[in-house]
């Protein structure tokens, strides 16, 4: 007989077929800035979620949060100043000589990036309001409801049954949350916002200094100056590529950091699965001779450094004899 699939197994491939596309969809609309999403948005927010969920305590809890915080603010000051300084960029290229025969694609791509720079800058000003506004979560919010808040920024609380028994306990069930993945389109909106605006940036100064090659006038002025451009945009472009890669390659940012009750409002790091854990005392003994080893190359001796003192206290002592 035919395979005939069942009903059930038919929404399980048809389930797991959408979310093969939704995640299809996802990466290539954050590949630009691939890792500042998955690093500061995405990971944060379900390694959050998952704590949660399990019931970790409120001093793990707060850790967590100030550790998102510190990285969204960090985050949220490099998209203003980088926005800035591109739309400065961008409205210095409209005082070029335009060219009458040219192509209307380049100036296009800059009057986009234009605006979404600006609105760059105005949504990560705005998110970076709301963070300065809120407290920095700490233990002494948790009793006045803003440690609540802050999971409101990231979770909701959907209307279920263990939500509604909670209601009439009169209190919040932490396991009842669940992501709002609209929260994390708006935390990542931003940095989309820049990274699409310096791509039609540099698709408009392409288009604007290549024109000579796409009319085949490569041995004109404008053809060697378009060669020339178009090496080092190949070069630049290569190396920022490798070194991004390379940059990440050896520091294990995915995982985010948990932290202890004992240190809850300082974010603990992971160290790199690439490298061992360093003991204190070997750390303390490295640290020893790298202090010595700067000495040695500064031409100061350690027992040079130690006379001045001894040479004083003798002095002192003499005096007081005296």
């Amino acid at each position: 007989m035919p395979f005939i699939p069942t009903t059930a197994l038919l929404k399980g491939w048809s389930l797991r077929l959408i979310y093969w596309i939704e995640h299809l969809i996802v990466t290539l609309g954050t590949l630009p800035y691939y890792r500042f999403f998955r690093q500061n948005t995405l990971l944060p927010v379900l390694h959050l979620a998952k704590c949660v969920r399990r019931g970790d305590s409120d001093p793990d809890l707060i850790g967590i949060l100030n550790h998102w915080r510190e990285r969204k603010l960090y985050e949220l000051q490099f998209i203003e100043v980088a926005s800035t300084i591109l739309a400065a960029a961008v409205i210095g290229c409209f005082s070029w000589q335009p060219i009458s025969d040219g192509f209307w694609i380049g100036p296009a791509c800059w009057y986009c990036a234009l605006v979404l720079s600006i609105f760059a800058i105005l949504l990560s000003s705005s998110q970076a309001f709301i963070f300065n506004a809120l407290n920095p979560p700490s233990l002494q919010l948790n009793s006045s409801g803003d440690f609540r808040r802050y999971l409101a920024l990231i979770l909701v609380a959907p209307p279920d049954r263990m939500r509604s028994l909670a209601e009439d306990s009169g209190r919040d069930s932490p396991q009842d949350y669940a992501i709002r993945w609209k929260m994390v389109f708006t935390w990542q909106a931003p940095m989309m916002l820049m990274a699409y605006a310096v791509i039609f940036f540099l698709a408009g100064l392409t288009v604007y200094v290549c024109t000579p090659l796409f009319k085949g006038e490569a041995t004109t002025f404008g053809g060697k100056v378009s060669i020339f451009y178009i090496s080092i945009f190949v070069f630049a472009g290569a190396t920022f590529i490798f070194c991004s890669f390379w940059a990440y390659q050896f520091i294990d940012l995915d995982r985010v950091a948990e932290s202890t009750s004992g240190t809850a409002n300082l974010p603990m790091p992971y160290p790199s699965s690439s490298f061992p854990i360093i003991p204190r005392s070997q750390s303390t003994a490295s640290t020893d001779m790298a202090v010595q080893r700067t000495q040695r190359r500064a031409l100061i001796l350690p027992d040079e450094t130690m006379k001045e003192p001894e040479e004083k206290g003798k002095n002192v002592k003499r005096t007081e004899g005296v």
